[in-house]
């Protein structure tokens, strides 16, 4: 049988013939009938270097080690280690007692383990073993390795007496005549140093100064056990607003530092070299005041000091804007006062001087009624007079800022569309609500919404051929509509060349405001125009 140049350093040989292998550097394996299996996995062994090997009486195969004891039963495979309370881990010998009890020699002495708190751990019912070790106070001259295997009687376990090789000879142990438990230890502390910020609740001449950590608090502790003081472990325990829980050790002092401010409790227990603990402990309890900046008085300064400065932005923020807006308004106030004076100038000047020009005209043409040459020129510079005029009041009622609502806006298209097809064939009717608001406009708003619909109802007359034409004026939803709807002929928008420079213009003009043109024609049916202007308050201003 070929085998890896390893160091076999124990064996286990089951009634069925099976042999488990333990090896120095290559783990565990298995010989069947001669024939060797593969090395099993590492995961559930306690290191490579297996030095013992053990199945006791309940068929539980139990596995020594250099890094703990494994315990291999029905399925579940667990390592046992120091956190879960061996003294040492290095395991070099097994065996059982007639009591319950797992015997296991190791670097440092001898151990015994109650099976049943073996299995509890193992299944996580428990969180530590309750571990007796045996030194010079059980007889052994000193604590020395234990070597080898365990000799065993002829006749099947539990056994009452085993024997133990270690390095300073042969040792037995009678299981059935051990000596009694010894009582816990009395556990003390022996110091406890604090920071200028810790106060102890109770004082005492223990407690001492750390002046370079003002929040650190240091503990000493110590368990009375003159039996076999080397063997005593301690479990300490932490609460308040940091909480901390140790598992075994064997260290006899605790600092724990930068601790946050509050009310803290610290407990330690200790247990002998049989295992029996002391749950009572000592304990100490310390209060850590906080620096100035996390006292509440502090943050609440901070947050007063906060809400000052935010209400001041605030209220300085609130009152740039009110400046802003009376300086806008003071603007806005008096370009409509320079408007206005514009408007009454213009009306009153030149205004006046057409219609006296348009009225001579007039009167000349009566004069020169015997000449039909003179009379023609004199009727055409009065009736170019008169156009003028009416061009020259379009343009004073853009200017003028009384004529910045709604209602201005709507009356003043169906004032000019009466007298725009006041001395046509085409029949002008107009739809206006009897409560139109007052709706303030923006001067460019109301400038483009007239050219538009003038632009349309230019096109009626020049193109339409309408008998009849409707205007409509309604506010609806924040928008004011402006329905231009005629009798004509009509024409076909989607036909290459029917969209006209005038068409685009006003889709242009509506645009330039956020607004839009709808059109709907079809040839012989007339044409429906919608022009559609936001009147809400941000686009007027």
């Amino acid at each position: 049988l070929a085998w890896p140049v390893d160091p076999v350093v124990s064996l286990w040989l089951e009634r069925d013939g099976v042999l488990w292998v333990g090896h120095e550097s290559l783990g565990l394996a298995v010989l069947y009938s001669g024939v060797r299996d593969d090395f099993l996995p590492d995961t559930a062994l306690p290191g490579r270097a297996v030095r013992t090997l053990y199945r006791d009486s309940e068929g539980v195969l139990w596995i020594g080690g250099q890094s703990g004891l494994a315990r291999w039963a029905s399925g579940n495979k667990f390592v046992f280690r120091r956190e879960h309370g061996l003294w040492n881990e290095s395991v070099r010998q097994i065996a059982e007692d007639a009591g319950g009890g797992l015997w296991v020699g190791s670097a440092d002495g001898l151990m015994r383990i109650e099976k049943r708190d073996l299995a509890a751990v193992a299944e996580g019912r428990a969180a530590r073993l309750a571990v007796r070790t045996f030194g010079t106070e059980a007889g052994l001259e000193r604590d020395r390795a234990c070597v080898g295997g365990v000799f065993f009687p002829v006749h099947d376990p539990p056994y009452d007496r085993l024997w133990f090789p270690t390095t300073e000879g042969l040792y037995t142990v009678e299981t059935r005549s051990l000596p009694p438990l010894r009582p816990a230890p009395e556990v003390r502390l022996t110091a406890v140093g604090v920071g200028r910020l810790v106060t102890p609740r109770v004082a005492g001449r223990m407690h001492t100064g750390l002046p370079d950590a003002p929040r650190d608090v240091s503990i000493d502790y110590t368990a009375l056990d003159f039996t076999a003081p080397e063997r005593v472990g301690f479990r300490y325990e932490l609460t308040g607003p940091v909480v901390q829980r140790s598992v075994w050790t064997e260290a006899r002092r605790i600092r724990f530092e930068r601790l946050p401010p509050g009310a803290y409790r610290f407990r330690v227990m200790a247990c002998n070299g049989d295992g029996v603990w002391n749950t009572e402990g000592a304990e100490v309890e310390w209060d850590i005041k906080p620096f100035f900046w996390e006292t509440a008085w502090f943050r609440l300064a901070c947050l007063c000091v906060g809400g000052c400065v935010l209400a001041g932005a605030v209220l300085s923020s609130e009152r740039r804007r009110v400046r802003l807006r009376l300086a806008a308004a003071a603007r806005r106030e008096e370009l409509s006062n320079e408007r206005a004076r514009i408007a009454r100038d213009l009306h009153d000047e030149i205004g006046a001087k057409l219609t006296k020009l348009a009225l001579l005209g007039d009167m000349a043409a009566e004069d020169a009624k015997d000449n039909p040459v003179l009379r023609r020129e004199v009727e055409e510079m009065a009736g170019a007079a008169r156009l003028t005029h009416r061009a020259f009041d379009e343009i004073v009622w853009s200017v003028s800022p009384r004529n910045d609502t709604v209602r201005r806006l709507s009356h003043y298209i169906c004032k000019y569309a009466e007298e725009f097809f006041a001395k046509t064939e085409v029949k002008c009717l107009c739809y206006l609500p009897n409560d139109l608001p007052d709706t303030p406009l923006h001067p460019r708003c109301r400038h483009q919404m007239f050219l538009a619909v003038k632009e349309g109802l230019n096109n009626v007359l020049k193109h339409a051929n309408a008998p009849r034409v409707a205007i409509t004026v309604m506010l609806s939803g924040g928008r004011l509509h402006v329905e231009v709807k005629d009798e004509g002929r009509g024409f076909d928008p989607a036909a290459a060349g029917e969209v006209g420079e005038g068409i685009r213009n006003m889709q242009e003009r509506m645009k330039a405001v956020g607004g839009l043109l709808l059109m709907q024609s079809a040839r012989g049916t007339g044409t429906h125009l919608v022009f559609e202007m936001p009147v809400d308050k941000e686009v007027r201003e």
